[in-house]
């Protein structure tokens, strides 16, 4: 889940050196599994961002790469080509952690305050060192009011989950999809919460704020296969359909 996470006292070994620097092979491959999508020399700046960057991660957490585009890149020609290529999945060789690029218009003065940490992939960099482990403190009392809510959100979804496998088993097809696409509302509303925090929020980091950490609790969870392939179904079929 990472943000919530037990702090370790260093970064992630499969991907930083002693000196928390990027680790040579992982920048190589992460540089050319981006080429199978999208050419180096056509992004203005490679940014690592989220729990990779933290000392709040797990075996399982992403590995996610900001990639700015030159000025002519347009985010409505790259987004569905970058989202599908993260929905494979990538994997860094050797680990559990997934690798996810997201594709960003040009804007040459990107403000990296609110972040977590992020590093320059080129320039091996810092752009904003991550918060330091003494400073992070336990997510589990300092999220509190919004584990459990989140706890609670996750209950509903099963009995919701069950009343879908009902009518499945039933074969009630129509209450079925009903039921389905009720959820995958749910969802999507979740992950466009999320989405909207990271475009346009203020003050404290879209990390840290209620909407991740609800989507971070349902894409960890027992639902966390659901919660994906439900959000596609709905970007790719039902949306279209209701449009």
């Amino acid at each position: 889940m990472s943000l919530l996470d037990t702090p370790k006292p260093t970064l992630n070994p499969n991907i930083w050196t002693a000196e928390n620097t990027l680790r040579p092979d992982v920048k190589t491959y992460l540089l050319a599994l981006l080429s199978k999508i999208f050419s180096s020399s056509r992004a203005y700046a490679l940014v690592m961002l989220g729990s990779s960057v933290s000392h709040q991660y797990s075996d399982t957490s992403d590995i996610d790469i900001n990639v700015m585009g030159n000025p002519e890149e347009t985010y409505d020609a790259q987004h569905k080509i970058f989202k599908d290529f993260n929905n494979t999945p990538n994997y860094l060789p050797g680990t559990q952690n997934p690798i996810n690029f997201f594709f960003q218009e040009f804007h040459p003065n990107s403000d990296w305050s609110n972040s977590l940490g992020a590093y320059d992939i080129r320039a091996d960099r810092w752009v904003k060192n991550p918060i330091s482990y003494e400073h992070i403190g336990d997510p589990t009392t300092k999220y509190e009011r919004e584990i459990s809510y989140g706890n609670l959100l996750l209950d509903t979804i099963e009995v919701e989950v069950q009343h879908i496998q009902d009518a499945q088993d039933r074969g009630d097809r129509e209450t079925e999809f009903q039921l389905l696409r009720s959820l995958a509302i749910v969802f999507k509303t979740i992950e466009d919460n999320r989405k909207a925090s990271y475009r346009y929020g203020t003050g404290r980091s879209p990390a840290l704020q209620e909407s991740n950490i609800y989507f971070k609790m349902i894409e960890s969870s027992k639902f966390g296969d659901l919660f994906k392939e439900l959000i596609n179904l709905y970007d790719n079929q039902w949306k279209v359909a209701s449009e």
